[in-house]
């Protein structure tokens, strides 16, 4: 009984690391899996998930076979070079993390009723595109190609003219409209994509300023076996008085976070002489920027971005996360308290899954959290609180694998058709699909203090209706929409209602 109950963790660490996309070190596991002593229902488990490699296997070697014997029938033309071009940089990049994209490629390779350069342009689409919408259909399969080089400039540009004039190019590629385009946006890898970082190593990364901000820092730690072709579930994490950037990027990432295949991100948001959360423009675009560079370098799946912060950390999480419920998964305050302007946003938390953390005996935060989730409890918010009794202020790592455990269960509504947030700041101006501007700053007390009596929060609303019908309220702000196929279709007539 006991070398059943001790082979029960390896089993359970080969599926976390399979979901993980660590298809390496699941084949080592699997490959020193003991035999002796082990349940035969533990064994069969374990064949079952070798066969399912050694199947991967055999479609990877199936898609390399095919894609050769196809294009050994083509003529030797233009055609045919500039499809060798295209196949041999997706073959180079074909892995388990890919091949899935070649579904539709392999499921129709024997169909009598397509030519081979049309089989050929079901692998070249859905690699681009994803297997769902692949096509045989060789000129957009070229102009894929075409679209990809132009995309990734105009991701890693930031001339505005210049991103205006590929833009136009863009306009002018065959075949490729606005659902198409966000196939292909979905399937890029980042455009400022390095090879220079090495996964499981902690390395930092400076962003010089622009006009007279300051220099953005932040500590990064990749999982194991990161590839840019896979994306990753990120966790952004914000150290307290005393600590650093580099010791919440261990806290995190030491050992949890790569098993789970977490990208962690430590910024360096308060300045060398802070001594406490300031609620300042300058802090909350720290957190933002850091998370739009790193998009731009690393493979984050921006559906499952997750906040947290420890002590002082904790209140910018409180914050930063009802502040821009819009881009966040998930808030994990550890040992921060809800407190100005986080208490004047609490309904934004109707939007955005909460876990906080705290000791009983941790001076009178647990009092005063307590009023604000009762509140959110009550309303039925999605929140999670843990109170450790008799415990005071401290990072609770007792709580990692619970961590871990919510934040798996969890992924941001991306484009919701109808909601409301609130704001009360001007840099607060981006709402799932809504952007504001002219939010005025907030009105401050006699002695230039927050005082809450004197700011009213303003209501954002947005609702995707019938017939393509868009209506926002956002008071006198200047509005821009961001909208997607997801949202509205862009072959119809489409209306705007402005409130």
């Amino acid at each position: 009984m006991t070398g059943v109950q001790t082979c029960a963790l390896p089993i359970y660490e080969i599926q976390l690391r399979r979901d993980a996309g660590q298809h390496k070190l699941v084949g080592a596991l699997l490959q020193s899996f003991p035999t002796q002593g082990v349940s035969g229902d533990i064994l069969q488990e374990v064949r079952s998930h070798v066969l399912a490699y050694e199947e991967m296997e055999e479609r990877k070697q199936k898609v390399n076979e095919r894609i050769a014997a196809f294009l050994a029938q083509l003529p030797a033309d233009g055609r045919r070079s500039r499809l060798e071009a295209i196949l041999s940089q997706i073959t180079a990049s074909l892995d388990f993390n890919t091949l899935p994209r070649l579904d539709s490629f392999l499921n129709l390779a024997q169909d009598t009723n397509l030519l081979a350069d049309e089989k050929l342009a079901l692998a070249v689409t859905g690699w681009f595109m994803g297997s769902d919408a692949a096509q045989a259909n060789v000129t957009l399969a070229v102009s894929l190609w075409e679209a990809r080089d132009l995309v990734a400039q105009f991701l890693a540009e930031n001339n505005p003219l210049e991103r205006k004039n590929l833009v136009a190019r863009m306009r002018n590629l065959e075949g490729i409209g606005v659902e198409r385009m966000a196939h292909l946006v979905e399937h890029l890898p980042p455009p400022l994509h390095s090879d220079d970082f090495e996964p499981e190593t902690a390395f930092s990364i400076t962003v010089p300023a622009l006009d007279e901000q300051y220099d953005l820092t932040y500590w990064v730690q990749l999982p194991p076996e990161y590839t840019p072709l896979r994306n990753y579930p990120t966790l952004i994490t914000l150290n307290g008085g005393g600590s650093t950037p580099e010791m919440q990027l261990d806290w995190w990432a030491a050992q949890q976070a790569g098993r789970h295949g977490y990208i962690v991100l430590a910024p360096e948001y308060m300045r060398s002489n802070q001594r406490k959360y300031q609620y300042s423009e300058a802090e909350h675009q720290a957190v933002l920027g850091t998370l739009l560079d790193a998009r731009r370098r690393f493979a984050v799946d921006s559906d499952r971005v997750f906040l947290s912060g420890y002590s002082w950390g904790g209140d910018a999480a409180w914050d930063i996360g009802l502040a821009h419920p819009g881009t966040f998964a998930g808030v994990l305050p550890i040992s921060g308290v809800c407190d100005q302007y986080s208490i004047l946003l609490q309904e934004n938390a109707k939007q955005i899954p909460l876990y906080v953390v705290g000791g009983e005996k941790d001076s009178d935060r647990p009092k005063r959290n307590g009023h604000i989730l009762d509140r959110m409890m009550t309303r039925r918010y999605n929140v999670t609180y843990v109170e450790y009794i008799g415990r005071g202020h401290e990072n609770f790592y007792d709580e990692i694998h619970h961590l871990f455990d919510w934040m798996g269960r969890q992924q941001r509504v991306e484009y919701p058709k109808d909601f409301e947030c609130r704001a009360t700041r001007p840099w607060e101006n981006r709402f799932y699909w809504i952007g504001v501007e002219g939010i005025p700053p907030p009105p401050l007390g006699a002695s230039g203090s927050f005082d809450p009596k004197r700011i009213r929060p303003y209501l954002i609303r947005g609702r995707i209706g019938a017939k393509n019908t868009v209506s926002v309220d956002a008071g006198q702000t200047l509005v821009t929409l961001w909208l997607g196929p997801e949202q509205v279709d862009f072959d119809r007539d489409r209306k705007g209602v402005l409130e």
